[in-house]
């Protein structure tokens, strides 16, 4: 059944003492917390291929970005059935008619193209969307250097940010600076009300040289002025003592920027220029979106920035929340207390501008990963224990469920 038959996806009350069908839709209309209708559905058990026919970079990026936002289990248990907002209207359009393919059909078949419907997104984040093959390298790398975050500025914040789906990636950040590991934190109640919320974390990477290789833990710490923990050795702790570079497994030999043959120093490079501490969160999103800022290559315009960054796939990110949201949090019961523990849930990597994306498929029959690059799609990909790239643009983990 299409997803557009909203009207016959209705939960039935059983009959005769017999339970129904378990339906392909659920609606839930909207309580007390809820401003909206939403409808949910099982999660599609690939990716679908998303067309690019004219080889535009940025139909590109954004077909990357909807294969990565469209395999969440979120965007298909919170999607908005009849929102007032147009352009929000126009996004859970879209959502239904890629979801809406038939199981056989999504990764192979006839592409989805995102069409009028998502046209507004594309002009709002890239003046030159209507570039084709024939653009210039330069041109069309410098593209996608600068449209990343404009690209989800548009769609999640200032779209999405009032559906359900949208405040998933909503988090509360902290105005004040970030203290020291030996500063004693100020009262909450100023803390909290200098708070601010967002919906995506901003790492710049032009900081830091080209054949510098940092793991994202590390990278974290810089951008938030967090000391790294101390090293214990024999029951004393001390300074962390340098340690010989520990090579690191290829994740996916077919893709370029995703290297075996890089090593990852356990002493993170150290930023070209001072970093002004980020300020840290009193709330933590459900999905929490990183984007690494490429600029263009200084040494060859034709690619981004290459400094090389270590993705773990589990990442418990405590350390980011304020010392009173920390103490808060700790002093909580079990069922209000935060989990900060994360899941890699997928990421939009490129080479030369060309955008493509890894995620995880929850309805697939492995639940494992897919590559995805506009009507490319391959599953069955292997990541390893963790991966090393030279062009991820964009992470998106998502909160650990909790074990029952």
């Amino acid at each position: 059944m299409p997803l557009s038959a909203v009207a016959d996806a209705t939960r039935h009350e059983p009959r005769g003492g017999q339970s129904s069908p378990a339906p392909e839709i659920v609606i839930h209309y909207p309580d007390e917390d809820e401003i909206e209708a939403t409808l949910s559905y099982a999660a599609p058990d690939a990716p679908t291929r998303l067309g690019n026919a004219e080889g535009k970079r940025s139909v590109g990026l954004a077909n990357a970005l909807l294969h990565l936002l469209g395999a969440t289990d979120e965007i298909t248990h919170s999607l908005p059935l009849a929102a007032a907002d147009s352009k929000t209207a126009a996004f859970a359009s879209f959502v239904r008619r890629m979801h809406g393919s038939r199981p056989q059909c999504r990764a192979s078949g006839d592409a989805v193209d995102a069409g009028a419907e998502l046209r507004w997104w594309l002009d709002s984040f890239s003046a030159d969307a209507n570039r084709g093959r024939d653009e210039d390298d330069g041109e069309g790398v410098a593209l996608v250097a600068g449209c990343v975050q404009a690209a989800v500025a548009s769609l999640i914040e200032n779209t999405l940010s009032r559906t359900a789906f949208g405040r998933c990636f909503t988090a509360v950040l902290d105005r004040t600076p970030p203290l020291g590991d030996n500063v004693a934190a100020p009262d909450s109640a100023v803390e909290m009300s200098a708070s601010k919320q967002s919906c995506a974390l901003t790492i710049p990477l032009e900081r830091y040289a080209e054949s510098d290789s940092i793991d994202l833990l590390s990278l974290l710490r810089i951008h938030f002025g967090i000391k790294p923990p101390p090293a214990f050795f024999f029951g004393f702790s001390g300074p962390a003592r340098p340690q010989p570079p520990i090579p690191k497994t290829c994740t996916d030999a077919e893709s370029p920027d995703l290297n075996s043959n890089r090593t990852v120093s356990p002493i993170p490079p150290t930023p070209s220029s001072p970093v002004p501490p980020a300020p840290l969160y009193t709330t933590l999103p459900h999905l929490f979106l990183i984007l690494l800022h490429r600029p263009t290559s200084a040494s060859n315009p034709a690619t981004l920035h290459r400094t090389s960054i270590e993705v773990p796939l589990d990442l418990d990110l405590g350390f980011l929340l304020t010392p009173a949201a920390s103490r808060a949090n700790a002093a909580a019961n079990k069922h209000v207390r935060q989990n900060t523990f994360y899941k890699l849930h997928g990421f939009v990597t490129q080479t030369e501008g060309r955008c493509l994306c890894y995620t995880k498929m929850r309805g697939a029959p492995w639940g494992g990963w897919w590559k995805a690059e506009d009507d490319s799609v391959v599953g069955g990909v292997d990541l390893g224990n963790r991966v090393n790239s030279k062009g991820v643009i964009v992470l998106l983990y998502r909160v650990q469920e909790a074990k029952k």
